[in-house]
């Protein structure tokens, strides 16, 4: 991830850690699939994720306004996080009790509604255009908040990684144009392949919650130090 954001903001040029950073979401996704299943409250786990997004999204974009950069709102991969979530969560529901299958209905129909609004142009212009006035994205789009339900179709290897495998190929499939090298994403699969479903010993929960809105305003601050 920081390795990413660096390529975008500091090195544009080199390409090997653009590379490096298509393993981040991948595991990003696996392991909120994870944390779907194992949160002694599913909504509390929603909610930290969504508000966290919100305050970074307020942070960087007073920090563009301030700075004269704002040239729309790209809404952080937390917010992308923060859909996979209510769709595994909407998941989940449908497989406890097929008659709860029109909430993963709904919640599929909203992501996809809310893609359409900010991807889809209509006559030339997406509707987040028109209504706002200025481009309105989420990062990866629909394919990066599917992509942690892929994760629990099944729970037993191989075929879980098989399916999680599947929705990678389509996550890269969806930013072919973008970004071609997005297929490298599938690399994920091998670290993912030993992970034995324990948490590790240390706790760096909160560090990383600290981590991802800081470590993108230092890199903010020093692409304009350039």
């Amino acid at each position: 991830m920081l390795a990413d954001h660096a390529a975008i903001m500091l090195f544009p040029n080199i390409v090997i850690l653009r590379c490096i950073g298509r393993l981040a979401l991948p595991i990003f996704a696996f392991m909120v699939a994870e944390g779907v299943l194992h949160t002694r409250s599913r909504v509390k786990y929603f909610l930290r994720i969504f508000i966290l997004a919100v305050i970074c999204q307020a942070a960087y974009t007073i920090f563009e306004l301030v700075t004269g950069t704002f040239a729309g709102i790209y809404l952080n991969t937390l917010f992308t996080l923060s859909f996979g979530i209510l769709l595994c969560m909407a998941f989940l529901a449908a497989r406890m009790d097929r008659k709860k299958i029109w909430v993963l209905v709904l919640a599929v129909l909203l992501i996809a509604a809310f893609y359409a609004f900010c991807e889809q142009p209509f006559r030339g212009i997406t509707p987040a255009v028109r209504l706002c006035g200025f481009p309105v994205t989420y990062d990866y789009n629909f394919m990066g908040a599917v992509l942690p339900v892929t994760a629990l179709i099944s729970l037993r290897k191989p075929w879980r990684y098989v399916y999680f495998g599947i929705g990678l190929v389509l996550l890269s499939l969806q930013g072919m144009q973008s970004m071609p090298y997005q297929w490298l994403c599938l690399l994920a699969l091998i670290p993912l392949w030993f992970y034995n479903g324990q948490r590790g010993k240390v706790n760096l929960k909160y560090f990383f919650y600290i981590f991802y809105p800081v470590h993108l305003l230092v890199l903010e601050g020093l692409a304009l130090l350039k």
